[in-house]
């Protein structure tokens, strides 16, 4: 929970205060003076082809901005349009007051390793000015950006996943308080998720969110599977339903998963030791499919965030693998027992 809500920060907060020490640092020279004072501006090199900003307006805009990586080669954000518009009269006053802003066609290049992403620096760069972390917008719309996410934790098991067309909407947003905040996405080649949700983007005290993904293919998670699991999904495609509400720091959440023709085997010769090897995936499988070849479970979370144990992807899998556990032990099983051979 805090990982995923770690990169929706970093994707709204890192282009809007971009965006704002840019134009307040360069409009008088523009271009070249952000393509010379990138890393003073916001800690990375930086390359930008268009800006102009209409004092008369208060209408800013950015185009083809691209954001490095730290060490100043690979790249990490690209931006084809970036458009933000004042209130004049609150910037004549000495006040930030954002209208709106709209992110059009943007690729950003998350990676992960452990608890570490590539955009810590940044966050902890911008945090420093205690007037970048407190903006306001009155519409705030991402539209048509590609997010490209690496997971490096495990070397020998790199896993690489691509959210296309992520769309995000919130009027009155606060990078402070509360927030409606709504979410729709491409998922791979056939996947989807919407997601609507309600609290504050830095805060974890009290939120609510509404999750619905459908048809992802499950093949393309499979690095994922082979980490956790040890087990390669051959075929298969998911959907889940979740409720999540946090009070007081306190998780309740329920999670409805469908699994569409789910095939799995074992993978030998691995240079680490899954978390869950022990969890008999094949077998589970076969006892949850029904006549359709469909798995369906229900699986709640609840824990604190004041736990330094808890983790919602470990409680998760905890759920996961206990459910298993009763399914497969389960005197009262629909289809007759066989024997099931994990190592195939």
């Amino acid at each position: 929970m805090k990982t995923y809500k770690k990169v929706l920060s970093a994707i709204i907060i890192i282009p809007l205060v971009l965006m704002v020490v840019i134009m307040i640092a360069a409009a008088p020279v523009g271009r070249r003076y952000v393509n010379s004072h990138g890393e003073e501006l916001i800690g990375r090199k930086l390359e930008l082809e268009g800006f102009t900003f209409n004092y008369l307006t208060g209408c800013a805009s950015l185009n083809d901005l691209t954001v490095y990586e730290k060490d100043g080669e690979a790249v990490f954000m690209q931006i084809e349009d970036l458009d933000l518009n004042l209130s004049m009269i609150e910037l004549l006053r000495g006040n930030i007051d954002i209208e709106s802003l709209d992110i059009e066609d943007a690729k950003i290049y998350v990676t992960q390793k452990g608890s570490k992403f590539n955009f810590d620096d940044m966050v902890e760069f911008f945090a420093s000015d205690e007037e970048a972390s407190e903006y306001k917008i009155g519409d705030l719309e991402l539209d048509g950006c590609d997010i490209i996410y690496t997971d490096l934790t495990e070397p020998s098991m790199p896993f690489s996943y691509e959210i296309h067309d992520f769309e995000l909407e919130a009027e009155n947003f606060t990078t402070t308080g509360y927030n409606h905040i709504e979410i729709n996405a491409e998922l791979g080649k056939d996947g989807e998720v919407e997601a609507v949700y309600d609290g504050s983007i830095t805060s974890m005290d009290d939120a609510t969110l509404k999750l619905n993904i459908e048809d992802v293919d499950l093949t393309a998670l499979s690095p994922m599977f082979i980490q956790m699991f040890g087990r390669e999904v051959t075929s298969g495609t998911f959907s889940m339903h979740s409720e999540v509400a946090i009070l007081n720091r306190h998780i309740n959440a329920d999670n409805h998963i469908l699994i569409d023709r789910p095939e799995v085997k074992k993978v030998k010769g691995l240079s680490f030791k899954p978390e869950y090897k022990s969890i008999p995936l094949k077998t589970a499988l076969y006892f949850l499919k029904d006549k359709h070849d469909r798995c369906e479970i229900d699986l709640p979370v609840t824990g604190s965030l004041d736990d330094p144990r808890f983790s919602y992807q470990r409680t998760l899998m905890r759920s996961f693998g206990r459910f298993i556990v009763k399914v497969i032990t389960s005197p009262f099983k629909k289809k007759e027992a066989i024997e099931i051979d994990e190592d195939e």
